[in-house]
Parts: C-alpha cells; sequence; structure tokens
C-alpha cells in the first residue's frame, strides 16, 4: 500500500533531488493554494499531490534520470514513461482523492493540447492541475543540481510568462508571481547602486519595495558593512535578481 512516509523512502533511495524537489512543490502548491484561499481539506489534498507528482519517475532508468546533459528523443520518451508508472501507482495506492491524483497526472499537461500523458486541452486542466504545472517548471528552474546553477526566481517568473498562453494558464502565472513575490523572501538581488543584499522582508508593503540587507559591493568587489535599505524610503531600487555563483560570494553568514 502506497503512503505518504513508502513515498518519501522511495524518492529518497532513488535520488536526494527527486525527494526535494516533491517536497517544494508540495510546499509551493499549498501556499499558491492558501493565497487562493483554498479551504484546508483542499489544501491538504494539494499537498499530498505535490508530495506524489513525480513518484513514476522511481521506475525511470538511472542513466536517464540523472543525465546531466540534454536528453536524446528516445530518452525523453522513456522519461515521460515515469507518467505512465505513475498512473500504475495511483491505481494501487488507497484512499487518495481525485485532486491529488489530478496534480500527479497532469502537470505535464499544456493548454494547447501538446503536453503529456493524456495531451488534455484548455478547461480539461482543472484549476489545480494548471496550478501544478506553473510550481513544478518554477521549482525545476530555481534549483541547484549537479549540471546547472539555480536560477534567480526573477528570472523564472521571466520564462513562466513566456510559457503563456499556450503551455501555462497566463492569469495563473501572474497569481503566482503575486503569491511568491517578483523577489521572494530570502532572494538575492543587486540595488541600483552596484550594493547586493538579501531580500530581508516584504510584509505589508508592494513586491517592488521590500527591506533589503546589503552586505557587498559589487563597484568595490568586496564585502560591506550590513545594512537595512528600505526601499519604500530610499531614492534607490532593485536592479535585478541574482545568484551567488555568478559573484563568487558566499551569502550564506548574512541570513
Amino acid at each position: 500500500m502506497l503512503t505518504r512516509l513508502n513515498v518519501c523512502q522511495r524518492c529518497a533511495s532513488k535520488d536526494a533531488y527527486l525527494l526535494e524537489h516533491s517536497v517544494n512543490v508540495a510546499f509551493l502548491l499549498v501556499t499558491f493554494g492558501k493565497y487562493l484561499q483554498f479551504d484546508r481539506d483542499k489544501l491538504r489534498e494539494m499537498a499530498v499531490g505535490g508530495i506524489l507528482h513525480d513518484i513514476g519517475k522511481i521506475k525511470v532508468d538511472n542513466k536517464v534520470l540523472h543525465k546531466p546533459g540534454k536528453l536524446t528523443p528516445e530518452e525523453f520518451e522513456h522519461m515521460k514513461l515515469h507518467q505512465v508508472y505513475a498512473l500504475a501507482i495511483m491505481n494501487e495506492a488507497k484512499g487518495l482523492s481525485q485532486l491529488s491524483k489530478d496534480i500527479c497526472l497532469m502537470h505535464h499537461e499544456k493548454l494547447d493540447g501538446r503536453g503529456y500523458p493524456r495531451g488534455l486541452k484548455g478547461d480539461e486542466i482543472p484549476l489545480h492541475g494548471r496550478m501544478s504545472c506553473i510550481v513544478d517548471i518554477f521549482d525545476a528552474l530555481t534549483a541547484t543540481r549537479c549540471y546547472k546553477e539555480a536560477m534567480s526566481p526573477a528570472a523564472a517568473f521571466k520564462i513562466l510568462l513566456s510559457l503563456t498562453p499556450f503551455h501555462l494558464d497566463q492569469e495563473l502565472v501572474y497569481d503566482f508571481i503575486r503569491c511568491i513575490g517578483i523577489y521572494p523572501v530570502g532572494s538575492l538581488v543587486e540595488l541600483s547602486d552596484g550594493q547586493i543584499g538579501i531580500v530581508w522582508t516584504s510584509k505589508d508593503r508592494d513586491a517592488l519595495h521590500p527591506v533589503v540587507k546589503c552586505f557587498y559591493s559589487i563597484k568595490f568587489k568586496r564585502y560591506t558593512e550590513v545594512t537595512m535599505v528600505d526601499l519604500l524610503q530610499s531614492e534607490l531600487y532593485v536592479e535585478r535578481g541574482v545568484s551567488p555563483s555568478s559573484l563568487d560570494i558566499d551569502p550564506t553568514p548574512f541570513y
């Protein structure tokens, strides 16, 4: 019988990233669902769906699953089988809601019908299914893997928007951006004067004017005295989101 515990055990034994990604997707779906004012029961079902959404990958060949480069057409077809495997696993599971199953089986569908496994189109993909498509892509883009650096949330949002309206639901993507924030708390940003800092708080303010904890100067290429910059009370503004690797700095001590 499939349980949340053995789902986590199976994912962890297959691939540490697979477990991390599943947990992240569950968390993001709940966060997104709260933003859209879903009730508690629905949020719980979405969390279960997020944890399960890539369960079919436990049966994908490791050479394909862990390949660092671009997949060949044949390898991609094999990767797509994880949704076929997921369907079989869903059928043997007990007590799963249809919503949880939908999230697992619809996160690769596209509004134009070119997704898989069923080629669903438009309104054939329910709201929670369309949400799972957005969240899955966002977390994959912003994750660090052995073969790629994590993309900043701002850059990931641009890619999500580029996939609308044919792949992703445009209105939902904008909702997701508003939910997460253009520069989420904890992300690194460069200010207009070249200071690098961590978005420290954005509560009760618009997404473009957070409080930023600055600790590094691009201009002088050195760490600086830590200062808190409130962009609601400053002429400075966020120039762009950045990743630590692009600047060769370690922000860890400043969190």
